[in-house]
């Protein structure tokens, strides 16, 4: 490249290689984009980036890069702007804002549309998740991932957003976690952890993880791979549509014609009339750029089914009634058909089906099963359900059923046996720690820091760390332990002597080794380091 970066902003369309933002040596997001082209094994300059930043989520969809957020400056100001380079014209665009400043976010490109979750923006972590639609231009929000996370790896292999390593639990550890999007069913699932834990670690599509840090600036040269199986980034196979043939070599000035056949089938997906959509994307050893061929299929019904539609309410507890999102099983009586049908959130569903009498069943979180028949010709069933409490959680115990728990009587007696033991140990251990006098111990607050590698004015590395546990330790034998309260405080009665002390925080907890004073609370802050730098 011609300008030297940290963290820039990369992304691979139509066999090369666009790289845009990233810190100068100064702090400053570069605006000075370039294309590596392969073929060539060379650099290029193209249009430059309106709102450079380094460290924003990157996304490819329909040929075009987008990037999201990032660090405005230095001290990592995070931007909610999102810009959009489009190769096959080398012009930008601006796109919709992210609903919230952000950088070190994940983003992959999934079936023409954006998504992305996690994130920092000074000390706020966040674990939420959005997801961009170019036709209305415009963010709306999807399942929250399981953990904050940010700093990971990303990309959108096989049709999922796939977040690997990072930094977790409110910038306080450094994970091997990782985490899988599945935007049909709009929920998260774990994948294999990775081997090392890293963040701000390069990688992608395939799915690849290079480098990073193991915590604090300490660059490592571990790579690992997860797969097989996650080579196509940002594309699924689209069952309903087929070409022949898929590959060939053509000569100048000769034409191949390519057969699309569509079919609205069960084997192809298509199970509900209605509108789809995909795309052909063609990859080709060409100086041109081809860009991808939008395919549509419109289903009617067959003659003989018909369209049951209508909404699912619910009554609060100060009896206001509103639409509810919930879900609707359908179960054909006669034909056998069934159908699962999600509300939006104004509790409103329709499904086509054969002709026949149904049995719906509608459920909400929060609110009691109800059941409705209807049948399947323009039927517009109003289904509601309780979402007051105590009402509500009644009417699922009864559907759920009655559970009971058996013992045996000599069962029950060895639990009173045990029961016993742990009070006595406990009263034991509590004499051992405090039996001396309750004038001398240990009082103060335990804190964690670095709390992000990025520190911002107005925004402390160091913060409490609340309901941390310190133990106490003597001889390899537990004494006694205490937990910081939610700012972070503790008190704690021992005798006057040296202790060992641990924590089940993950860091390193500073200091490791205390005396007690006789007859005073001697202060003393622990502070636990994460190692992030």
């Amino acid at each position: 490249m011609s300008v030297a970066r940290e963290k820039p902003a990369a992304a691979a369309v139509n066999g090369k290689l666009y790289v845009t933002g990233g810190w100068d040596s100064n702090g400053v997001p570069i605006a000075t984009t370039e294309v590596y082209d392969p073929g060539s094994d060379s650099w290029s300059t193209v249009a430059p980036n309106p709102s450079p930043t380094a460290a924003p989520g990157v996304a490819v969809s329909n040929d075009k890069i987008y990037f999201i957020g990032g660090c405005a400056d230095g001290n990592c100001t995070a931007s909610n702007k999102v810009e959009v380079y489009d190769p096959s014209s080398n012009s930008w665009s601006s796109a919709a804002n992210y609903p919230t400043g952000n950088s070190w976010e994940g983003c992959g490109g999934i079936n023409g549309k954006v998504y992305c979750a996690g994130g920092i923006n000074g000390g706020t972590t966040f674990n939420t998740g959005y997801v961009y639609d170019p036709s209305s231009d415009s963010w709306t929000p999807i399942a929250n991932m399981p953990t904050d996370l940010w700093g990971g790896v990303a990309g959108s292999p096989t049709g999922e957003l796939v977040i690997s390593g990072g930094v977790i639990n409110q910038s306080s550890t450094v994970t091997n976690e990782g985490f899988a999007y599945t935007p049909s069913s709009d929920s998260w699932s774990a994948i294999p952890n990775a081997q090392f834990p890293r963040y701000h670690a390069g990688g992608g599509c395939g799915f690849y993880k290079i480098g990073g840090s193991s915590g604090g600036f300490s660059p490592t040269a571990d790579s690992e791979v997860l797969g097989p199986g996650l080579d196509q980034c940002g594309t699924t196979d689209v069952p309903w549509m087929s070409e022949n043939p898929k590959e060939f070599d053509i000569a100048p000035g000769v034409t191949v014609t390519v057969t699309v056949t569509l079919a609205a089938t069960t084997a192809g997906g298509v199970l509900q009339p209605g509108t789809y959509t995909g795309q052909i994307l063609v990859n080709a050893n060409a100086p041109q750029i081809i860009n991808a061929i939008g395919v549509t299929m419109n289903v009617t019904p067959p003659k003989t089914w018909g369209k049951l539609q209508g909404t699912v309410t619910g009554t609060d507890c100060n009896n206001v009634t509103k639409g509810l999102s919930a879900v609707v099983f359908a179960d054909g009586t006669g034909s056998g058909f069934s159908w699962t049908a999600k509300t939006d959130k104004n509790g409103k569903y329709a499904f086509w089906g054969p002709k026949d009498t149904y049995t719906l069943i509608a459920t909400a979180n929060g609110g009691s099963p109800r059941a409705s028949r209807r049948r399947s010709s323009k039927a517009r069933p109003q289904l509601s359900t309780s979402t007051c409490g105590p009402r509500a959680a009644r009417a699922q115990r009864r559907a759920a059923g009655p559970v009971r728990s058996r013992r045996s009587p000599a069962i029950l007696k060895r639990m009173k046996v045990l029961l016993a033991t742990l009070i006595v140990v406990l009263l034991a251990t509590a004499a051992g720690a405090a039996g001396a006098t309750s004038r001398s111990g240990l009082r103060g607050t335990v804190l964690i820091s670095p709390s992000s590698p990025v520190c911002q004015p107005g925004t402390p590395c160091t913060k409490p760390a609340p309901h941390v546990l310190l133990r106490f330790w003597r001889n390899g034998r537990l004494v006694a332990h205490t937990r910081s309260d939610a700012r972070g405080r503790y008190r704690i009665a021992l005798r006057p002597r040296a202790y060992a002390v641990t924590t089940d925080t993950r860091g390193l907890l500073k200091p490791a080794r205390v005396t007690v004073a006789t007859d005073s609370y001697r202060r003393v802050m622990f502070r636990v380091d994460t190692g992030i730098r």
